[in-house]
């Protein structure tokens, strides 16, 4: 049975969610490695930082519906790194994140804007 939370409308919300922070985080990133690395005033560290956690809070609540339908998506690399960022910060690594940021994001990004998720009252995902 298909609880609310894991509905149509609320995985394709957290979808939405996600793929916003993640857009936003891979263009902090673009400012460059001087500006990810500044030590003096760190903020597009922060700023790609805050996004990725916000991206990954949003696709770790996706339903078991849309976990099932989409098995290729990385759930376990997206809770692992939902954890690292929001419960382990001293553990942050910046050239831990900035590979996030360059290589891996985008790549979830391709993933996520070729999913095919249901309407209301659909019955399962599909992939394309």
């Amino acid at each position: 049975m298909r609880t609310a939370a894991d509905s149509p409308v609320t995985n394709r919300t957290f979808v939405a969610l996600g793929i916003e922070h993640l857009e936003a985080a891979v263009r902090y990133g673009q400012l460059g490695k001087r500006a990810f690395f500044a030590d003096k005033s760190p903020i597009v560290f922060v700023a790609v930082e805050s996004e990725l956690r916000k991206a990954y809070e949003s696709l770790n609540k996706l339903g078991p519906t849309a976990r099932r339908a989409h098995p290729t998506l990385p759930f376990d690399r997206m809770a692992e790194i939902r954890r690292v960022l929001t419960h382990d910060y001293a553990g942050v690594d910046r050239e831990d994140v900035q590979k996030m940021v360059t290589q891996e994001a985008p790549s979830l990004l391709r993933q996520l804007s070729k999913l095919k998720l249901p309407k209301e009252g659909a019955t399962a995902p599909t992939t394309p």
